[in-house]
């Protein structure tokens, strides 16, 4: 009796993932799409807090090419992935491989030219700092200016919808940037373990 239960069970349960097999045919991988669109979301946000602390020169226009190509390339994986494209999976993988990529360029360097710019405004103040010191400080100082932006190192400018600290700004942008990097892999790899599923499944139909 009991054996002719579990067989019930283990046909019924292959049943159940036949089922879900099929419905692949007729449903999107929508939590593949919602995931990658959701690292476009962090990623867009996280473009916006490095361009507003970093100092607008052809760098910064790179900074805006890559993220509209980011965007670009994000949308229209979302939509392929939707319908179980391999390749569209595996190019949100690579989407958030470039994303960590990105918390090396802009936020370190913000967080890095932001405490030079610190300590070379301090010197400059301090009362027993040498004449040799204050003129490393200058140079520092101009050489930060090249790198952060007016609305850090303008110290009369109090209309920010940021602190003027760029080590919150550098910490905000990398977790933004780690959120959408999880939300492109974990969308490109769930993706990638569908496709295969439904490949497998047009196979098993055309033998």
């Amino acid at each position: 009796m009991s054996n002719k239960v579990e067989n019930n069970v283990v046909l019924d349960g292959a049943s159940l993932e036949a089922v879900k097999t099929e419905m692949m045919h007729y449903r999107g991988n929508t939590l593949s799409y919602k995931l990658g669109f959701l690292g476009i979301g962090f990623s867009i946000l996280a473009a916006f807090v490095c361009l507003n602390s970093f100092y607008p020169d052809f760098f910064g226009f790179l900074k805006i090419m890559m993220n509209i190509a980011i965007l670009l390339f994000g949308f229209m994986c979302c939509e392929k992935v939707k319908s179980y494209s391999k390749e569209a999976s595996i190019t949100l993988c690579a989407i958030g491989g470039v994303c960590i990529l990105r918390i090396f360029w802009v936020p370190l360097n913000l967080m890095v030219w932001y405490n030079k710019f610190i300590s070379a405004t301090n010197t400059l103040d301090s009362s027993t700092a040498t004449q040799e010191e204050k003129n490393a400080a200058t140079s520092t100082i101009s050489a930060a200016e090249k790198y952060l932006g007016k609305i850090i190192t303008d110290t009369g400018n109090n209309i920010n919808w940021l602190p003027k600290d760029g080590n919150f700004r550098g910490i905000i942008a990398i977790v933004l940037l780690l959120c959408a990097a999880a939300s492109f892999i974990f969308a490109g790899v769930y993706g990638l373990a569908k496709s295969k599923r439904f490949s497998a499944s047009l196979e098993a139909k055309k033998n």
